[in-house]
């Protein structure tokens, strides 16, 4: 399984299957790197050897699982006498091309155009055909910029729960809704906002205490 995970390339419109017909005919092999370590007679063991990699990396750059990063392509083009660039460039269209025939990419199908796009550019002389790709590319990537934002999820927000700050009297204390439960009256309350409760129809006052019971002055 590639590291970088595999993303699907959904219904394929018309500037994305231009360019698969225009890499299948005018593109590298699926698979350049075994074509050209072949064509040296060279087994995975010995061009690893001679590129002072890995053989499993090897492997794993030929069947797609792995990409070919930048100082491994200059190892690797040393060993095969060809360039870095021009190398690395047919590694990233072959996998590009390949992700288009089997609609998996190992990763956003616009970043993929996005860096064969600069390889080409830089590594691949003037001309007709350079033309070709360049502009056969360029269609493609505004089609799939879209079809990489259909298939994105939207991010998901957490919701958030207002609080309601408490009302506070000027002393900063904090004052209580007059609403009681449902069936019970208003609270009455005396200048300090402490509650002035009333029971069978006795005034009270703030501490709670029976006014009718208080001893006359």
């Amino acid at each position: 399984m590639s590291m970088f995970g595999t993303y699907k390339v959904q219904g394929t419109g018309q500037a994305l299957q231009s360019l698969r017909e225009c890499l299948a005919w005018n593109g590298p092999p699926e698979n350049p790197l075994g074509e050209l370590r072949s064509e040296r007679g060279l087994s995975q063991v010995k061009l690893a050897s001679k590129a002072g990699i890995s053989q499993s990396y090897v492997s794993e750059i030929e069947s797609g699982t792995k990409r070919l990063s930048a100082p491994a392509a200059e190892k690797v083009a040393a060993a095969l006498g060809v360039e870095a660039g021009v190398l690395l460039m047919s590694v990233r269209m072959g996998s590009l091309k390949t992700a288009l025939q089997t609609g998996e990419s190992r990763g956003p199908l616009a970043q993929e155009i996005v860096a064969v796009l600069a390889l080409i550019s830089e590594n691949l002389p003037d001309g007709s055909l350079k033309n070709l790709l360049m502009a056969t590319l360029v269609e493609a990537l505004n089609e799939a910029v879209a079809k990489d934002k259909e298939n994105t999820p939207a991010p998901q927000t957490a919701s958030l729960k207002t609080k309601r700050s408490p009302t506070r009297d000027q002393f900063g204390r904090r004052i209580e809704s007059d609403a009681e439960p449902r069936g019970v009256g208003l609270k009455s309350r005396d200048g300090m906002g402490r509650s002035r409760p009333k029971k069978d129809g006795i005034e009270r006052d703030g501490f709670g205490r029976n006014r009718s019971n208080r001893r006359p002055g």
